[in-house]
């Protein structure tokens, strides 16, 4: 029988707890577990509990019992402690005030596979950021970048507190963050290697009644394609209307539920059919990430088709959870057709052909492109979908698709340069 004596108790934990499941296998000091550990991640003021798995090995019965009928029993529990707002920054209770200094751009999001929600603070004037990770409190990362000579908006980043570490992003200025950690240190519970994807955030803004996004998925590693891999969401007075669809385009639902935006963060929070409370951070470019279940990024639906330029380039990331590395820093060039991109690899010099391919398919409705492919190496990824618009003057694109070589989702997160 599991030994619980340890715990401390639930409504003294802090905003997001961790309870590693030790098994058989010893883990390295400091390191992320092995391949058969499991975690318990309780969050006693959103009334959530996440048990993490990591590696891909089979894990015994008897642990994942074990953690089923503490998860059971704790989710009981936790309503007594339930209350106080949610985690994010501003948003009392948990998760602490973190805020961006006069001068900076300030971005929220999340990580992908529905992980921890981070605030980045970047300082064009000084070239520093900073790393807030609201969901855990902990103390920022900061650091310095530097800018790609040919690609201004890619940047190195290279952190100085609590640790020395590196990774790059993708800023569209004032709109958009895509981030590649690295070993980057972020104050989150688990060393992870997701993309954070992030928005421009602007106090005192709210989208307006009439608005219509579309977002795809940031999955967790076992999504399936007849999942959710895209939604149109709609907004009208306080109800927000979610229209779901698998990655073949058949419908995975549709529902309306009540909603409320606080302007002095900008998020948008519901809660829907399934009891799932949603956070999304939303941006007056158009853009926003929800943070819900394994997360979705989505953009303003376009109201005219969307044209690629041939010629142009795209910089973003390829994020594949199921892989090493789960993300890459991937660079495009628009064909001649305007319908497909050839990858490049940004962070080599000479910038040389990565093997990575898409092809669009076709713009079914202004902004959506379906029946595409995405092609890395000899692996032909189909069913690719693609969603796409203006945003301050640039293009952005946002795709998911399912690689059956390597049994993982795959999402592209690119802006055009």
């Amino acid at each position: 029988m599991q030994n619980w004596a340890g715990l401390p108790r639930l409504c003294e934990l802090s905003p997001q707890s961790a309870f590693l499941l030790p098994t058989n296998q010893a883990r390295d000091s400091g390191a992320e577990p092995k391949h058969d550990s499991l975690s318990l991640v309780v969050e006693p003021n959103r009334g959530k509990i996440t048990m993490k798995k990591y590696g891909r090995s089979a894990t015994s019965c008897g642990t994942l019992a074990c953690l089923i009928s503490v998860s059971l029993a704790l989710l009981g529990l936790l309503a007594a402690c339930k209350g106080g707002g949610g985690h994010h920054h501003g948003g009392g209770g948990g998760g602490g005030s973190a805020s961006c200094a006069a001068g900076e751009v300030s971005y929220f999001g999340d990580e992908a596979g529905g992980g921890d929600d981070f605030l980045w603070c970047i300082s064009g004037s000084n070239n520093t950021f900073a790393i807030n990770d609201v969901s855990t409190n902990a103390s920022a990362t900061t650091g310095n970048f530097t800018t790609n000579a040919n690609l201004p908006n890619l940047l190195t980043l290279t952190s100085t507190t609590p640790s020395a570490g590196t990774g790059d992003a993708v800023e569209q200025p004032n709109a958009m963050l895509l981030v590649n950690l690295g070993t980057l240190p972020t104050g989150s519970l688990f060393p992870t290697q997701d993309v954070v994807a992030l928005v421009f955030e602007q106090s005192g803004f709210c989208p307006s009644s009439g608005s219509n996004y579309q977002a795809v998925g940031l999955p967790k590693s076992d999504w399936t394609p007849d999942q959710t891999a895209y939604t149109t969401v709609s907004l009208a007075a306080s109800s927000v209307t979610l229209t779901s669809f698998a990655l073949n385009g058949t419908s995975t639902g549709s529902e309306s539920d009540s909603y409320t935006c606080d302007p002095t963060t900008s998020l948008i929070t519901f809660t829907d059919s399934k009891g799932k409370q949603h956070y999304v951070a939303t941006s007056p470019t158009g853009l926003f990430i929800d943070e819900a279940g394994s997360g979705a990024a989505g953009l303003l639906q376009a109201t005219a088709n969307v044209t690629l330029t041939p010629g142009d380039t795209y910089l973003g990331m390829l994020y594949e959870p199921n892989t090493t590395p789960v993300t890459t820093t991937v660079g495009f060039t628009v064909a001649p057709s305007g319908s497909s991109l050839t990858g490049f690899a940004p962070l080599s010099s000479g910038f040389p052909a990565n093997g990575i391919n898409i092809n669009l398919g076709s713009q079914t409705s202004a902004g959506l492109f379906t029946g595409g492919s995405l092609v890395q190496g000899t692996d032909n990824d189909t069913e690719f979908t693609a969603i796409a618009n203006t945003v301050n003057g640039k293009i952005v694109l946002f795709g998911i698709t399912f690689d059956t070589t390597t049994n993982t989702p795959v999402t592209v997160l690119l802006s055009q340069q």
